[in-house]
């Protein structure tokens, strides 16, 4: 912004040519040198001191390059990129918070990021801003089961709640066609499962184990003799394991019969089973 106090018979000139503008003030925006012509009546005039203006270039503007996707799930980064090697200086949302300075540059949170370049003579150009987006991931699902323990043969079943598809695992294997609210597992393994949101965003359940208990030593019942016997007498069945024996007849448990052994004087079908702590009944 220029001023001059002569307002009347003045003129502005601009590298020696005479303007038309006689205005006081001139806003000087071209390099070149500026001043003022004074004239009176007789045609005499004078000029004014000079003003040189000196217009810097600024350096060319940066664009900024992206690798991937702009819009990814929490715990994933966006890999931005100047077209300036150097002299580059991060923002975010118009904020004058420097977030880097290097060529490269990783958005780790939402927002719309630029690159602002500095020249060797001061002046500065910025790039287009780029949006990054960052959406966060859903829930650690919580699963619920009704056992974790279970026998050869038998089964667990293993739930999670909500609305999100799901995918269930054992180990790091995923279970094929395995995509409802619950699993029913048969055999011993880490199941987990890992839910995805409409944004494509993931989370995974902590791993429920379940195992199966060993199961007893199979016993054999060997009777003391003939298995056809008569009234009033009795024989004497015997089984393979010394302890753990629970004795039934007709499917019926025999109060009090966990020995070796049995003796019975009555018709019907006998078995034993084995059982013990932490083992499954065979």
């Amino acid at each position: 912004k220029l001023t001059t106090s002569s307002n009347t018979n003045s003129q502005w000139v601009y590298n020696n040519i005479q303007s038309n503008n006689s205005d006081s003030i001139t806003f000087a925006k071209q390099a070149g040198i500026y001043k003022r012509i004074s004239f009176n009546e007789n045609g005499c005039n004078v000029y004014s001191s000079e003003f040189e203006l000196l217009v810097k270039n600024s350096p060319e503007k940066p664009s900024v390059n992206t690798l991937g996707n702009t819009i990814v799930c929490e715990g994933t980064t966006v890999q931005l990129s100047s077209t300036a090697s150097s002299s580059n200086t991060w923002f975010r949302d118009g904020s004058s918070t420097i977030r880097g300075t290097n060529q490269g540059f990783i958005a780790d949170s939402t927002g719309k990021y630029y690159v602002k370049v500095t020249s060797s003579n001061g002046c500065t150009s910025n790039s287009d801003m780029v949006s990054v987006t960052i959406n966060p991931n859903p829930s650690i699902p919580i699963l619920t089961s009704t056992a974790n323990q279970i026998c050869s043969g038998d089964s667990v079943t293993i739930s999670v709640d909500g609305m999100l598809a799901k995918q269930w695992l054992n180990g790091t294997n995923q279970i094929n066609a395995a995509t409802g609210k619950t699993y029913i597992a048969k055999s011993s393994g880490f199941y987990s499962v890992i839910v995805t949101d409409q944004n494509g965003c993931k989370n995974k359940s902590l791993a429920l184990e379940v195992t199966i208990r060993p199961t007893t030593e199979k016993p054999t019942l060997i009777p003391s003799g003939n298995k056809t016997i008569c009234a009033g007498s009795s024989i004497t069945l015997n089984s393979t394991i010394n302890a753990g024996n629970i004795w039934y007849k007709d499917s019926i448990m025999i109060p009090s019969a966990n020995g070796a052994s049995i003796t019975v004087s009555e018709p019907g079908i006998y078995y034993v089973s084995s059982q013990r702590p932490g083992y499954c009944i065979n």
